[in-house]
């Protein structure tokens, strides 16, 4: 009962933050509901106060490319060269434009959001929480995802600090974009980790079904020991009918990342690809000043890449449990409980119903995306190095 609690409040912690960044407008209700297990439930609403506050976000980050742009392309050193200085700029506008474009999307789509929470919500529900109960895993990768989460906000609040005495608009056009960039691959990250969850119950569920009951509004409850056949073959479809329910809500998710997700990868390895370059130039053309630029900029690699991390490695951990299902029913087919062709027949369902977690079709999200990430770093920094300006550009 007290970590479904903490669970909640943490919850509730990630939506509040998703929120200040123009990335949950919708409303969230929980409630708790009296059962053998605490739980609770929630339900999403559409929002026209969410819409308002993204608008105002769209218009904010619009004034940051128009005004603080060029305000900052002023104040930059007459010394640096200008492909640094273009370089930086053309960096500092993608990523606004990219925020402006995903919060947008948000507002535009919100009752599409709306929509694929409630049925996950109602899945919970309808098949009671018995299979869906909150364990010390989903609770690690709750706390997990609070963490990370903190961490960029300290490092904003942080950086605020810093520059109110010197230059705070840098904190619009550079940090905050990419705070929210940031925030939405741990917001993916952590609905990926849910729906894991969900598959992971599941899983033990269907290796339970030859033996226990399942409770459902759909169907009655029979002896814990069971020996009539067709109680587990009602166990089986139970089991195969919610899969089905949480498969399709997985790729409604997934659809609706693909773009956004497309956009802020794109954003964060060009970022990465110039702040290397920068503490390559540094370290070539500086001897005295370069140690706090390069730091800097070792910083901001790590806020770049740091999110694309966590999120290769839910998507890997989603797809290797999503994959123990065909083991699970390789071990049914053993106990004779089931009818081989309706076991045949889900294998085959299973084959052909694949949750692809990728960017817009690009490439997949899993941790093959690293490896392609750093071949590409590499190859283009070789490309930029090329350009690298004199010394006396640089001192």
């Amino acid at each position: 009962m007290k970590n479904m609690q903490i669970n909640v409040i943490i919850f509730k912690v990630l939506r509040v933050i998703s929120l200040l960044l123009g990335l949950a407008p919708c409303k969230l209700f929980t409630e708790a509901i009296p059962s053998k297990k605490f739980r609770y439930a929630f339900k999403l609403s559409y929002s026209r106060l969410g819409c308002v506050y993204n608008i105002s976000w769209i218009i904010i980050f619009s004034g940051v490319i128009i005004a603080i742009v060029p305000k900052v392309a002023k104040d930059y050193d007459i010394n640096y060269s200008k492909i640094i200085i273009t370089i930086d700029l053309t960096m500092s506008a993608m990523g606004n434009a990219f925020v402006i474009i995903l919060t947008g999307i948000y507002c535009i789509y919100q009752k599409q959001i709306v929509e694929i929470g409630n049925r996950l919500s109602e899945v919970d529900e309808q098949f009671q929480a018995d299979l869906f109960v909150f364990n010390k895993e989903t609770f690690r990768n709750l706390h997990y995802s609070v963490v990370t989460m903190t961490f960029i906000i300290m490092w904003i609040i942080s950086f605020v600090i810093c520059l109110v005495g010197w230059r705070f608009f840098i904190f619009f056009s550079i940090i905050l974009p990419a705070a929210v960039l940031s925030c939405l691959l741990l917001q993916y990250s952590l609905i990926i980790n849910i729906l894991k969850e969900r598959f992971r119950c599941l899983n033990e569920g269907l290796s339970a079904a030859v033996k226990y009951t399942i409770e459902s509004p759909g169907v009655s409850s029979l002896e814990r020991n069971i020996t009539n056949n067709r109680s587990v073959i009602d166990n089986f479809a139970l089991i195969r009918n919610m899969r089905h329910s949480v498969y399709k809500i997985a790729c409604d998710v997934a659809d609706f990342y693909s773009f956004p997700v497309l956009l802020v990868i794109f954003n964060f390895c060009c970022n990465s690809i110039t702040s290397i370059y920068f503490i390559i130039i540094n370290a070539l053309h500086r001897k005295n000043s370069g140690c706090p630029d390069s730091m800097s900029d070792c910083f901001w690699i790590m806020m770049y890449s740091y999110p694309i991390v966590v999120l290769s490695e839910s998507v890997k951990r989603f797809n290797k449990e999503v994959s123990k299902t065909t083991n699970v029913i390789y071990d049914i087919r053993q106990t004779n409980f089931v009818n081989k062709e309706i076991l045949n027949d889900f294998a085959l369902e299973l084959l052909h119903t694949k949750v692809a977690f990728t960017a817009f079709g690009f490439f997949s999200l899993d941790c093959t995306l690293l490896h392609s990430i750093f071949g590409m770093v590499v190859t283009y920094l070789i490309i930029l190095l090329q350009f690298q300006p004199a010394d006396a550009a640089t001192e």
